[in-house]
């Protein structure tokens, strides 16, 4: 991520970004299953995350989440929004539809934002 990338962050948060709780470039993403997984352990009972995904070819887009996450629970999301940085900086609201993060295997579901 930028600094310019994440000062537009911060404004639309209107929070700073001070720590980062996951890092799949350096964490183990492999585990699936409520005890076993580092991420869902990194996130479950927080609040005001930022998930922020960045692919090989260069594309940067995620969504911060304002109410906490529960994993395991069906979450209601209303003061949350995607982003994008592909070509310009946009802003989506959150009623755009379901986030769902796959594990590798694609059919394990680790976490799914919306209704």
């Amino acid at each position: 991520m930028t600094l310019k990338e994440m000062k537009q962050l911060e404004e639309w948060c209107d929070l700073p970004i001070d720590d980062i709780l996951y890092d799949s470039n350096t964490e183990n993403w492999d585990v699936v299953g409520y005890e076993g997984s580092l991420f869902q352990s990194s996130v479950n009972d927080k609040e005001k995350l930022i998930f922020f995904i960045e692919t090989e070819e260069g594309d940067k887009f995620g969504l911060y989440m304002k109410e906490k996450v529960t994993i395991g629970k069906e979450m209601i999301v209303i003061n949350s929004f995607m982003f994008s940085f592909k070509d310009v900086m946009k802003k989506f609201d959150s009623k755009i539809g379901d986030i769902t993060f796959y594990h590798s295997n694609e059919k394990d579901i680790l976490m799914k934002i919306g209704d």
